[in-house]
């Protein structure tokens, strides 16, 4: 089953309650047990059905566990979305500022445009988040922003290499 719990019904509501669980301990500032519990939900089901990678690698990030994000970045290398592309910018920005995280900031921003305008607080966010993201679109700046924008203003330096874009 390990490996394969998602494909499997009844184990979904396990995988759920684990995840659930793993976002309270986050909210309740026990950040390294919510970590393995993303990280064992990624081994019970590594093709990650659920997007906790999405939730991981800015976990990850925030604490600065920079080898096991970058695990995980490599792990997931393929996924074309912005927690992931933007999430490996600042990944290579925090280990090595310089050209390799201009080249992944310029990769992140041709993935998703709209994101530096929310990030830099040039667009404000709405109200009410949307529901349905598009891969690109500002829907997805939208949510990736209000995730995010506190651990990209926590990083010293973020904001003048934000603002150049990368370039």
């Amino acid at each position: 089953m390990i490996g394969n719990f998602w494909g499997y019904l009844e184990t979904r509501p396990y995988i759920r309650a684990r995840t659930a669980l793993a976002d309270c301990l986050w909210k309740l500032d026990q950040r390294d047990d919510a970590i393995r519990h993303y990280q064992d939900l990624l081994r019970l089901n590594p093709n990650d059905n659920q997007g906790v990678r999405h939730v991981l690698i800015n976990h990850l990030l925030a604490v600065r566990e920079l080898a096991a994000a970058a695990a995980l970045i490599r792990d997931f290398e393929d996924d074309p979305t912005a927690l992931m592309r933007y999430g490996a910018a600042l990944h290579v920005f925090l280990s090595a500022p310089g050209d390799e995280a201009d080249a992944a900031l310029a990769s992140a921003i041709k993935s998703n445009p709209h994101v530096p305008a929310y990030l830099l607080g040039h667009r404000r966010l709405p109200k009410n988040l949307p529901e349905f993201i598009g891969l690109g679109d500002r829907a997805e700046a939208e949510i990736y922003a209000a995730e995010t924008r506190g651990l990209w203003n926590e990083v010293e330096g973020t904001l003048a290499w934000r603002n150049h874009g990368g370039a």
